[in-house]
């Protein structure tokens, strides 16, 4: 990992035990491909730009696979790791880097089990950080909050299911309250929750025999539904497949889950 002075033109190398096998705040294959849907983005700036969290993935007992190339007209050998069914996948940490000092503090998930890390964000204060991670079959997930000093989690919510979960980006701090927005299909359907901070659930905000959706497009690494929210006047606006499952449209609720109205008119 690197910094770029934009006023100085300085560069400034923060990590130095990268190899071709120990990746820092960049993906492994399998987490480019599987987790954050071909966006090779493996940190994230603290809203107070003072601290960067970063994944460090060790993929050394990864599996090498060979691949032969056929374009342009010579044929090429190309080498990736790359874990098949069973095997071993990347070892990955999560780690806080403070620019002023250089110093990297390491979240500590050791008791909690888990395979993957598959969301980061900070909150709005800057000395915590949201943690997403899952189990291998994705059947679970869970939420942690990270003290940014030392590193510890606290477990906020859980989400389970006889499939798998799917992973989103459906998560809001709000500004102006020790509040928070998430998105779960524990109905049944993808729908808006809202919660403290403490992981208590306040009520949800969308309910029905009907879902968000993504209306990211073309943009397929966006997987959010929650285009706006108004927490002056109490609104959160989202897309949705309400009216049918083949057309999306745009709708806003109460935070309190009242006055759910549709404000596109024409066919999705």
């Amino acid at each position: 990992l690197y910094t770029w002075d934009l006023e100085k033109g300085v560069e400034r190398r923060l990590t130095s035990d990268g190899s071709d096998t120990l990746l820092n705040g960049t993906l492994s294959w399998v987490y480019w491909e599987e987790v954050f849907a071909r966006r090779d983005l493996g940190y994230w700036w603290s809203e107070d730009s003072t601290a960067l969290a970063y994944l460090r993935t060790d993929e050394s007992a990864v599996t090498e696979m060979i691949y032969q190339g056929f374009e342009p007209n010579i044929p090429a050998l190309t080498r990736q790791r790359y874990p098949k069914t069973g095997g071993v996948n990347p070892t990955v940490r999560l780690g806080v880097l403070e620019l002023a000092s250089g110093e990297t503090t390491w979240v500590d998930l050791s008791k909690h089990e888990h395979e993957y890390i598959v969301r980061v964000k900070w909150l709005n204060d800057s000395r915590r950080l949201a943690v997403q991670t899952m189990d291998r079959p994705q059947a679970r997930l869970d939420l942690f909050f990270v003290d940014r000093e030392e590193g510890k989690p606290t477990h906020i919510l859980t989400e389970r299911d006889k499939g798998w979960v799917n992973i989103h980006d459906d998560l809001y701090f709000l500004e102006k309250s020790e509040r928070f927005l998430w998105a779960s299909e524990r109905s049944g359907y993808m729908h808006l929750y809202l919660y403290d901070l403490s992981g208590k659930l306040l009520g949800p905000v969308t309910s029905g025999e009907w879902a968000i959706r993504s209306a990211a497009g073309a943009v397929s690494w966006l997987r959010q539904a929650v285009h706006s929210i108004d927490e002056e006047g109490g609104w959160v606006y989202f897309t949705s497949i309400r009216k049918s499952s083949i057309e999306k449209q745009l709708y806003r609720v109460r935070l309190d889950g009242s006055g759910l109205e549709r404000l596109t008119k024409k066919a999705g």
